[in-house]
């Protein structure tokens, strides 16, 4: 405050009157400078919402990020402390936006009205959230909903990945606590509360171990952590198939993990009972029955993630089984792998006409099999095998289970290599990739 008097005085001014009508005049009075302009909104509109708080006045969050777009985040963070999810969850504070919702950190209590709690993540979907899923089943999954069933839909995810989780268990998974209507109403919007894990999904740990070290992970750390994803496959493969493995739906565990397993997997929304096992969810939540026949009919659409999606997936989402996980599964290792970071077909399979992902022309993408990988260092033929029987277009000529994998695995995965990264990662230290030789030049033979 003290470094800009101007800009101050006249918000008081005019917020005593009843007349700070536009935050943004203020920071042009000193003026406040660029590396300062969210700290200083962020006291004004702190000021402001305790004011209109105490006469009962406030406005609703969207009205102030809908006006003022650029200071999004800094709004959210300063109206967090007064969202009421339910009486065992409890939000702290904003930490960024996803696409189903806002995603806050926040105390998930044991029991009503105790004060043992649990850190937690809180994912909450409002009215223009739901609004966006409903464009995105349309846009990316080729099928349109009404906004009740939009609402319907997205709570139904948020519950099914709750009964899943819990089933599942540690420490292959992030327990769900619970999920519900925020505040118990329906048009508060939705949410879902699940255990807080002090990691990175695999494209986020990835692209900061570049950045950080300007090293990719090795081949036997990469190996690890595909190794690990499917010994938790072994395991839910017996009652669900996940139907949207990606590197976004993959944690790596930087602090608080047992120090040797640092893969997770999350995001069983869209998951697929085996029928077999199915009968273990029946009592679990009444606010979904996994026998709906309109559910049904509209899982006949795609479901998944097209740039990691097998090509029996895009005709048929219910009919599809464990194969379908174990093809994702090289599609994200090929990411990791490969010099560009990006999945095998990305920036094709886009419709001239809208611009939206045709789900055609993917197909026969990933029926014509996957393009060679390009390791960053030395090539490495018995992990380009591996990955290759991983991303079979024919089902036939994949890997059967999880555990086929592993077995082939076995001898390429390291897990020292992938404890040294996350370490780097976790203590922004240095990480050296081991399979980065040193060139033997002329210029390095004489030392220069």
């Amino acid at each position: 405050m003290k470094q800009y008097p101007l800009c101050f005085q006249r918000f008081f001014r005019d917020l005593e009157n009843d007349c700070a009508n536009d935050l943004i005049v203020y920071l042009e009075y000193d003026p406040v400078d660029e590396a300062n302009r969210e700290k200083v909104f962020y006291q004004l509109i702190s000021c402001v919402l305790r004011k209109y708080l105490d006469q009962g006045m406030l406005k609703d969050e969207q009205e102030y990020t809908s006006k003022y777009p650029n200071f999004r985040d800094v709004i959210k963070k300063c109206f967090s402390s007064q969202l009421k999810i339910s009486s065992k969850t409890e939000v702290e504070e904003f930490l960024t936006s996803g696409g189903m919702g806002d995603i806050y950190k926040g105390k998930y209590y044991l029991y009503e009205g105790s004060r043992v709690w649990n850190p937690c993540i809180i994912k909450i979907a409002r009215h223009h959230d739901i609004e966006n899923y409903q464009h995105q089943q349309f846009t990316t999954h080729g099928h349109s909903l009404d906004f009740e069933q939009a609402q319907k839909d997205l709570s139904d995810r948020f519950f099914r990945e709750v009964n899943i989780t819990n089933k599942i268990g540690q420490p292959w998974g992030v327990q769900a606590y619970e999920a519900g209507w925020v505040s118990g109403r329906a048009r508060n919007g939705v949410f879902l509360c699940l255990e807080f894990i002090d990691g990175l999904n695999f494209k986020q740990f990835h692209e900061k171990l570049q950045e950080q070290s300007g090293a990719s992970l090795s081949v036997g750390a990469i190996c690890e952590l595909i190794a690990q994803v499917a010994e938790a496959m072994q395991r839910f493969h017996n009652f669900i198939i996940h139907r949207d493995i990606k590197p976004q739906n993959l944690m790596v565990v930087l602090r608080g993990g047992d120090g040797h397993r640092f893969a997770r997997v999350i995001d069983f929304g869209i998951a697929k009972y085996v029928e077999a096992d199915s009968s273990v969810f029946h009592n679990i939540s009444e606010s979904f029955n996994i026998n709906d026949i309109e559910n049904a009919k509209r899982e006949n659409c795609f479901r998944g993630t097209p740039d990691y999606a097998p090509p029996e997936q895009f005709f048929d989402s219910v009919g599809v089984d464990c194969l379908v996980d174990l093809y994702a599964l090289g599609c994200t290792m090929f990411e990791l792998l490969d010099v560009s970071n990006a999945p095998p077909f990305y920036g094709q399979g886009f419709s001239s006409i809208s611009g939206t992902r045709d789900l055609a022309a993917l197909q026969k993408l990933h029926e014509q099999g996957l393009p060679e990988v390009k390791f960053r260092h030395k090539d490495n033929p018995k992990v380009r095998q591996v990955l290759k029987k991983m991303t079979a277009p024919n089902p036939m000529l994949r890997y059967q289970n999880a555990a086929r994998l592993l077995e082939d695995l076995a001898p390429l995965r390291n897990h020292e290599q992938l404890a040294q990264a996350v370490k780097a990662v976790a203590e922004n230290g240095e990480y050296k990739n081991p399979d980065a030789k040193r060139s033997w030049s002329i210029k390095s033979l004489l030392g220069r």
